[in-house]
């Protein structure tokens, strides 16, 4: 009975020395892979939208506008209407003369005129800034508001060269937005042109744009936004050492 005792005694003390050591070299080797993890994915990305500047395309009196800044506009949605009543005065006299061949042409005019003074969105976007209001007097070609483009939605960063290696070898990574709490997939697009920019004595950034798989899903984000950058492969197999830092992890954020 002594032995036997003295055997069982002995496993869990060989056991205990196991599971200690290996708990030591798991922990020491979680935060390696915590400051790994801290260092790749410490990268945020500036949203960049087409600004599109929409015009007036005759000049008159601002009636009405129908949208506000940081609404979503369709392609053809009304904008603002405006008012001439010189142009609708000289249309009724233009019409007036049937037989007057210069006349119908000064109509035909007019009458376009008079469409462009009801003013429509060139394209779907977000209303930005807007550059006039209701009773304002407008020229020809005037600024009114400024539209940010849904189409071609980009994410620009700044990367680190071992961060730029990182993503050569990721053929699309996760961008979270922490305003829609939502992840998007992003693809690395072009180099910026500035390519390099010198940010510290022994350091440069590359800079870089994304583009947005769903660029439909895109349409949410406002110009200018911050999106959280993953870069970690998560298409690849978990290994034993990513369930042991989750694990780790998950007890010691207790």
């Amino acid at each position: 009975m002594k032995k036997l005792g003295s055997f069982i005694i002995n496993t869990l003390y060989f056991s205990l020395i196991i599971i200690l050591a290996f708990s030591i070299s798991t922990i020491a080797l979680t935060r390696k892979v915590n400051e790994s993890r801290a260092y790749t994915n410490n990268l945020e990305g500036s949203v960049t939208k087409q600004k599109v500047v929409v015009l007036t395309l005759t000049q008159g009196i601002v009636d009405t506008i129908t949208v506000q800044s940081g609404q979503h506009v369709k392609k053809g949605d009304v904008l603002v209407k405006m008012s001439n009543p010189v142009l609708q005065s000289n249309l009724k006299v233009y019409e007036g003369r049937v037989n007057n061949e210069s006349a119908q042409t000064e109509a035909n005019i007019a009458k376009v005129s008079i469409e462009n003074l009801t003013v429509k969105a060139p394209v779907d976007g977000v209303v930005g800034e807007l550059y006039t209001a209701e009773g304002s007097s407008v020229e020809e070609f005037s600024k009114i508001m400024l539209i940010y483009s849904s189409d071609d939605v980009r994410l620009q960063t700044e990367l680190t060269g071992d961060q730029y290696q990182t993503i050569q070898k990721r053929s699309q990574v996760n961008a979270y937005s922490s305003r829609l709490n939502k992840n998007f997939i992003i693809v690395p697009g072009l180099l910026k042109a500035d390519e390099k920019t010198p940010t510290g004595p022994n350091e440069k950034k590359i800079g870089l744009y994304f583009t947005f798989k769903d660029n439909a899903q895109a349409t949410d984000l406002l110009n200018n936004e911050d999106l959280q950058i993953n870069l970690e492969d998560t298409t690849k197999t978990r290994k034993p050492i990513d369930i042991a830092t989750d694990f780790w992890n998950g007890i010691l954020a207790r």
